[in-house]
């Protein structure tokens, strides 16, 4: 698939910054202004700094910023595309950047903002799938234009590492906290949208944030701290404890084991060993952590610092009010979450499964108490086994969480996804895990069977609707009803929870586990399932 737009160029001025050009896409009434740098890191393991001079007075803003390093993935159930009028971006440690997406207009436009996922560790905010320029281009057609912002942040070791020794070099510059550093760019990308997006036709008043797992994530933590910089959310496929939440004890664990991979000394006194993990190379220390992991998508967790994140939720409490600075917030989960995930229960019979679960759970009868409720046998084929281990633990880190939310917060809007991914691969036929995003952004919409386009449409006018303060069906607390789409490879609809097929009979299972108990060891065994992080698997 490959578009060939070919854009002129242009330029504006933005107060205080300087010169930013850009490119026009007459046909499109869209600009971009891409790769703008937003912030500043004074070093490696250090806060960002929002940056509010450029050196010298001019952004050249036709060309992608670096994305952040990383390691590469394994698998990936999308197919990308080129865009052969841009740039291939490279890698930069300290490549904060960011892509905007304009639509020409007069009036003043409401902005969205996007969290990239990737489980802390990969993605960017320039990756193909992101570009904003199409859904900026929707808005332009239905006469509400919105601006669409992407942007990288810091990832892997270099985003989220933590361990006592950083937390004193952190100090050490008057920083309170430690790790994080990713969540302190993600804050500085809101702050410069605050400041400088209405040169550029934006409403400051008017930012709905809005991620997709890891950024559905930091979307969910950000409405906890409150802050007033963006008034609406959109939170797909992820809630605060998803990419898991360690204290700073935890991560010594991991931070030691990285200190040993690169060959330091871990008896040398805290200044040393931390001088000698800043001399580390940036190539080496990318590729350094993928092997500080067993499982195929690692996944760095956020440090529960008592700082930037002075309090994260636990899969128990995910449902802690988190509506009252914003206006509205939308969320939803795909049916099949978890079928893109750890390999290992691929080919596992139901009597491998079973002993392996009763394992990782606090007792036997907490194991079998979710084993009966998911029906999961000893018995089972490995097929069966594979497809009920992928509904528990799809319930488990997404589904049930998502529940416990807008329980706690009835005046979202919640939808749920169920369309089939069309794609020649391992996860064709599910409705997996970021497929979403393939209809909601609109550039990869001619990749679908043409009887899924309008769908795609109609999932990126919702987003955009959204945007501008409109709601296409009611919030939950009316009917206790839910926006489904795809089911069938029909249009999305209101549906109640007798009538949506895929979970009608799940919603006494949750209420089950939810009245025993359970939720917290719930998601945590879903968790060590698909990202094996206890110590067994030498994570933690």
């Amino acid at each position: 698939m490959k578009y060939d737009y070919r854009p002129t160029a242009c330029e504006t001025q933005i107060p205080g910054l300087g010169s930013v050009k850009g490119l026009d896409y007459e046909e499109l009434g869209v600009a971009q202004y891409l790769g703008i740098p937003y912030a500043t890191v004074p070093g490696r393991f250090r806060k960002s700094v929002l940056k509010d001079k450029w050196e010298t007075g001019v952004h050249d803003g036709t060309q992608l910023g670096p994305m952040i390093p990383q390691i590469k993935r394994s698998f990936y159930p999308i197919p990308m595309f080129d865009r052969p009028w841009l740039n291939i971006p490279g890698q930069d440690e300290y490549g904060l950047n960011l892509n905007i997406s304009a639509p020409k207009s007069d009036q003043k436009m409401p902005v969205m903002v996007f969290i990239h996922g990737g489980a802390n560790t990969y993605g960017a905010g320039n990756a193909c799938i992101y570009d904003g320029l199409q859904l900026a281009k929707i808005s332009v057609d239905l006469k509400e234009p919105t601006i669409v912002i992407s942007f990288n942040y810091r990832l892997g070791a270099v985003g989220f590492l933590a361990s006592k020794d950083l937390q004193k070099y952190n100090q050490s510059f008057g920083e309170d906290g430690v790790g994080n550093y990713g969540v302190s760019d993600q804050t500085n990308v809101l702050r410069w949208v605050n400041k400088y997006i209405k040169y550029l036709g934006g409403d400051e008043s008017r930012v709905t944030l809005f991620g997709q797992s890891a950024g559905s994530q930091a979307t969910h933590l950000a409405l906890l701290q409150n802050d007033g910089l963006f008034s609406r959310a959109i939170l797909q496929s992820g809630l605060a404890p998803l990419c898991g939440i360690f204290t700073v004890e935890q991560y010594d664990v991991v931070y030691l084991k990285l200190l040993k991979k690169l060959g330091i000394d871990t008896n040398l006194p805290w200044e040393k060993r931390v001088a000698a993990l800043l001399a580390v190379d940036q190539q080496t220390l990318t590729q350094t952590n993928e092997d500080l992991f067993e499982i195929q998508f690692v996944t760095m967790a956020y440090t529960q610092d008592g700082s930037v994140l002075p309090e994260i939720p636990s899969w128990a409490d995910v449902g802690k009010d988190a509506s009252s600075g914003v206006e509205a917030i939308m969320i939803g989960d795909c049916v099949n979450e978890c079928i893109i995930w750890n390999s290992a229960y691929k080919h596992m019979s139901g009597a491998e499964f079973v002993a392996d679960f009763k394992r990782k759970c606090s007792s036997i009868e907490v194991a079998e108490k979710f084993l009966e409720l998911y029906d999961i046998k000893s018995t089972d084929s490995v097929d069966e086994t594979y497809a009920k281990v992928e509904s528990m633990t799809s319930d488990g880190m997404y589904i049930l969480p998502n529940y416990i939310f807008y329980q706690a917060n009835p005046s979202s809007f919640v939808y749920h996804f169920d369309q089939k991914s069309p794609y020649d691969n391992e996860w064709g036929g599910y409705a997996h895990h970021s497929l979403d995003n393939v209809y909601i952004w609109g550039l990869l919409k001619k990749s679908l069977p043409q009887k899924s386009w309008e769908l795609s449409e109609q999932m990126s006018k919702i987003w955009l609707d959204f945007a501008n303060g409109k709601a296409n069906w009611e919030a939950y607390k009316e009917n206790r009803k839910a926006f489904l789409f795809g089911d069938e490879d029909r249009l999305g609809r209101l549906v109640s929870e007798e009538e949506d097929s895929s979970r009608a009979h799940k919603y006494g299972i949750w209420r089950e586990i939810i009245d025993a108990g359970l939720v917290e060891e719930f998601g945590r065994v879903c968790e060590d399932i698909c990202l094996l992080r206890t110590q067994d698997h030498g994570y933690i």
